[in-house]
């Protein structure tokens, strides 16, 4: 699952629209799908039908100025209402500039979206990217009810992580959340990084009480990478006499415990 297109970048506060040639791609070889969640159910009353979305590594598509993962979506409406929008959360961990880009893959039978946006507000940085199916003259229309397929909406990123997040499918009064792959949010990346907190603690008090003669204190200079979140630091004994057993643990190698080592002040 390839996609190949001229860049046609997202930024923050910015909207795109699909019109001829720009923005459209054309399914290719190459890259690698390394995940996907397929049909996913999502249902609001007469708004229902599922979502796909894949993650492609390697996308020849994906400009060398962005160079990450790439993410594809595709909308089966199977409900009576039509789908007016489809907006996928998460994008705020995506470097601003150049942004994202953005394009729409044909699907027989299937229905395109017209415009593609990208949200801007206080703290936000381009957190949502949205789609939106317009009725004519402006668009193609919305995306039909009872069986109607989108076109693959792709969104090529900066990103090397990938998470689930939400989507939310929209029929210009109700709308339903769905979940979708996407990048992950900052917060799962500071909850990371505070996992390690205990441990760093608990290294600095055995340093002070083995080394107190020497006044020496336990400095750390910077965190390589926050710990997964499924990992736990409270196996380890506060005092373990070589902590690099507990880095390796967490997947750290002898450079970060170079940055681990107590310093003297």
């Amino acid at each position: 699952m390839a996609s190949t297109s001229q860049a046609t970048f997202l930024s923050p506060g910015t909207a795109v629209a699909f019109t001829g040639t720009p923005g459209l791609d054309s399914q290719t070889s190459g890259g690698a799908v390394i995940a996907s969640l397929v049909g996913v159910p999502y249902a609001n009353g007469a708004l229902s039908g599922t979502v796909d979305s894949f993650v492609v590594s390697g996308d020849p598509s994906n400009p060398v100025l962005l160079g990450g993962l790439s993410f594809y979506y595709v909308i089966h409406n199977s409900g009576a209402s039509e789908v007016s929008r489809f907006a996928v959360n998460g994008f705020n961990g995506v470097d601003v500039v150049p942004g994202v880009d953005v394009k729409v893959i044909p699907v027989l039978g299937g229905t395109s979206p017209n415009v593609a946006t990208r949200s801007l507000g206080l703290g936000d940085l381009g957190r949502t990217v949205g789609f939106n199916f317009t009725p004519p003259p402006i668009g193609y229309g919305n995306l039909p009810g009872s069986g109607g397929l989108s076109y693959t909406m792709v969104v090529h990123t900066s990103a090397l992580k990938y998470a689930s997040s939400l989507a939310s499918i929209v029929d210009g009064g109700a709308s339903a959340n769905v979940s979708v792959l996407a990048v992950p949010e900052p917060t799962t990346m500071i909850a990371g990084a505070m996992l390690l907190l205990p441990f760093l603690l608990s290294r600095g008090r055995c340093i002070s009480r083995s080394n107190s003669s020497e006044s020496r204190v336990f400095r750390v200079s910077k965190l390589v990478r926050p710990i997964p979140v499924d990992r736990r630091w409270s196996t380890f004994s506060p005092c373990d006499p070589d902590r690099r057993d507990a880095l390796s643990y967490f997947g750290y190698g002898s450079a970060a415990w170079s940055e681990f080592h107590d310093s003297e002040v």
